[in-house]
This record gives C-alpha cells, structure tokens and sequence, in this order.
C-alpha cells in the first residue's frame, strides 16, 4: 500500500478552474508528491468536499473560487508551500 497518512493539520485544501496557476500562487512544486487534485461535477459539490475538510482540520479558506472552480486540490504544507 503507497497510502500516506498526513494529519489534516499539515494539509491545505482549496478549489479552483486553473490547477496549476492556483498551485504556483501557492509555490507548491512542479511533481510534488504530497499533491493531490480530483474534479467535481461542479463548484457547488467542490465547495462542499471544501468545506467539510476544513472542518475536519486542513487548512484552507471557504470563500474562494468562484462558479467555474471544479476542482478540489490538497498539498501538505512544507517549507516553500504558501501557506
């Protein structure tokens, strides 16, 4: 099993329309491992797996994105990562 198990504390959710602009504001690596990203059948169920994780302790802000922002992205915050 490659499964790693990262506290939600060390993790930062968000959603976006751009993946790889929204990663660069947030100086995440090109082929970071600790990065993942799924899309959702739209903004309104991105924003609601958004939230929930939030709740639950990542790290992350629910006011974001906007009616395009579909994809939900996670990294695990490291030394370079904003935040």
């Amino acid at each position: 099993n490659n499964f790693i198990k990262i506290p939600y504390n060390q993790c930062y959710i968000g959603i976006t329309s751009d993946l790889q602009s929204r990663l660069e504001d947030h100086n995440v690596p090109k082929n970071y491992r600790y990065c993942i990203h799924k899309i959702a059948e739209n903004h309104r169920i991105a924003r609601e797996i958004e939230t929930h994780f939030i709740n639950e302790g990542m790290n992350g802000g629910d006011g974001g994105g906007d009616e395009r922002s579909n994809i939900v992205y996670v990294y695990k915050k490291g030394v370079s990562t904003n935040p």
